[in-house]
């Protein structure tokens, strides 16, 4: 519980900087990238470490437990993936419904396809999507976007 509340602290003065470095423009957003991850891991890696490996432990011997299946290994990430609460499942699953809202309007669809993807960036940041597109988007990032890109599975 109380390292749940220093992570919160920590994540809402993280919100705050990138609030205020978005008015500033890109380079003031990669200093505030640069100077979260330096004081991270000062910061939390006494409090998430014994955690990490309190985790990774019992994936590893499902992993032993699992060698002589075939695909076991597999079989063991796809069962830990579907465990309730697994927050990459979670936004997996948000960051699917909103392309299915996207794929739903025919505006935001041909717009999707026709446009690159750094397009797509820019005019997300700038409000200038399809405005069923910029609802779905919107909400995906009002609780996902401060993750990393590599927590989608």
């Amino acid at each position: 519980d109380r390292l749940y509340r220093r992570i919160e602290k920590i994540v809402e003065s993280v919100e705050e900087k990138v609030s205020n470095a978005n008015a500033s423009g890109l380079s003031a957003l990669v200093d505030v990238q640069i100077d979260v991850l330096q004081s991270y891991f000062r910061t939390m890696l006494p409090h998430i470490l014994p955690r990490i490996g309190a985790g990774l432990a019992p994936l590893a011997i499902l992993g032993k437990l699992s060698a002589h299946l075939p695909n076991g290994k597999d079989l063991v990430l796809t069962i830990t993936r579907a465990l309730p609460h697994n927050i990459t499942t979670e936004m997996d699953l948000k960051l699917w419904s909103a392309a299915k809202v996207i794929q739903s309007d025919n505006k935001s669809l041909h717009h999707f396809k026709s446009t690159d993807a750094d397009r797509l960036a820019l005019e997300y940041l700038h409000g200038e999507l399809p405005d069923v597109a910029q609802d779905a988007v919107s909400l995906f990032m009002s609780e996902y976007g401060m993750r990393g890109l590599y927590e989608i599975d």
